[in-house]
This record gives structure tokens, sequence and C-alpha cells, in this order.
């Protein structure tokens, strides 16, 4: 059976990603996308199943494709949720539909600038529209290199490499311990953290950057070693 994710099999979707209690609907430009506002975080559920390949194509990539799963009851949706099947009545029908998520915070940009699918409210907004494309070119761009140099990180991260830093905690003017992927930890001197004007995580390098041991004497140097800060 081809199921069309609704606003309310949506709804409960996003409930599921982002928190149940409070949430606000608002309306989008194209059937297949559904915006709200949860209790923990919000934004834009995309059901791929009504984007056509030709346009499927342009976006897919730009974040994970997801697996819904939907109970339905004479047809109507009465329980949604994401990964694992749910539990059902035998008089109730699972289907499952693939969609996107594209949180509120940044992720919104991607439907918008590479569709031109988001809110009405965004999408008559000429603000958004040239925030969106900023959004997209500083964040998502493949011909950016400082994007291209961040998903490789992400990468050696997701590998447990150890010389990518994951966080930092300064611990006096010129020491900082930092946390690396493989969960090791080492005393750095001459370490920065790069936040961005944002405010938001982003790569940088610490070519000058000091292994110490215990003591705060030099253990070695890392001439490019590839690095993650956190938020602060």
């Amino acid at each position: 059976m081809t199921f069309m994710l609704d606003q309310n099999s949506s709804r409960m979707i996003a409930e599921t990603l982002w928190g149940r209690g409070d949430t606000r609907a608002e309306r989008c430009n194209h059937v297949a996308a559904h915006w709200f506002s949860c209790a923990e975080h919000g934004g834009l559920i995309l059901d791929l199943g009504q984007i056509e390949t030709r346009y499927r194509e342009e976006i897919v990539g730009f974040a994970p494709v997801r697996r819904g799963h939907v109970l339905l009851e004479s047809g109507r949706p009465v329980r949604a949720g994401v990964g694992e099947a749910l539990f059902k009545s035998r008089n109730w029908e699972e289907v499952v539909v693939e969609f996107m998520a594209f949180e509120r915070d940044r992720d919104w940009c991607l439907p918008m600038a590479l569709l031109g699918i988001g809110r009405f409210s965004d999408m008559t907004d000429m603000f958004r529209i040239d925030q969106a494309q900023k959004l997209f070119k500083r964040y998502h761009d493949p011909m950016n290199p400082d994007v291209m140099a961040r998903r490789v990180v992400e990468v050696m991260a997701n590998s447990r490499d150890s010389d990518v830093i994951v966080a930092g905690v300064r611990v006096s003017h010129d020491q900082c311990r930092v946390y690396t992927a493989d969960g090791g930890q080492s005393l750095v001197e001459g370490y920065e953290a790069a936040i961005d004007n944002m405010g938001v995580r982003r790569i940088s390098l610490c070519s000058h950057a000091v292994m110490l041991d215990a003591d705060g004497k030099s253990r070695q140097e890392s001439e490019s070693a590839v690095s993650m800060a956190l938020d602060t």
C-alpha cells in the first residue's frame, strides 16, 4: 500500500523526534512538507514519497533519509514513529514511509535553497529567502572548502580517530585539556577553540599544538592535528 504522510501522521513523527506537548503546526507550500514546533525542538518533515524523482535526487545526501512507521485503522493513521516497527493490534495495518527531517536552527535552509520548499511565511519573506541561501553556502555547499573539511572530520570522528578533538576545556591561560574521538584525553599548549561568529562548532587546525604530559612538559608536537571545538 502506498501511503503519503499527512499533517496528522507527520505530527506524530515530529513529536517522536522533537518531543510531545504544545506542538504547533505551520503551513508549507508543498503537500509533502509539514512544519512543526514541538516541546523540545522543531522543523520540517518532508515526505520523499511525494517528491518527484529528479527533485528527490537534488536533496538526498544532504541529510539522512529516515524510515517512518505508520499504523492505520481503516486507512486512517492512529500511530506513527521512527525506527523500529510499532506495536499494533491485529486490526491495524502498518506502512513504512521514507522522509527527511530538517531542524529549525539551520537545516531548514536545505529544502528551501534546493527545492524551494518551506513555510509560507518563509517563502514570502525576502530576508528569509536570502538567509536560506547564505546558510546553505556556509554549512552545506560542497563547493565550500570549509564544508568539505568538516565532512572529512565527521568521517574521522565516526571512525573514532585519535587525531580528532571533539571537546576542549581550557585549564590555564595557555593550556587546554582536549578529548579525542577515540575516548582519550591530553593536555595541549597553543590550542585555540574554533568558534565562529554564530557560536556554533566548526573545524579548526591546531598547526602549532604541543602535546603535554601530566606535569605540563612538552611531550610531542602535532603539525596538523584536525580538531573540532565544542559550543561554548
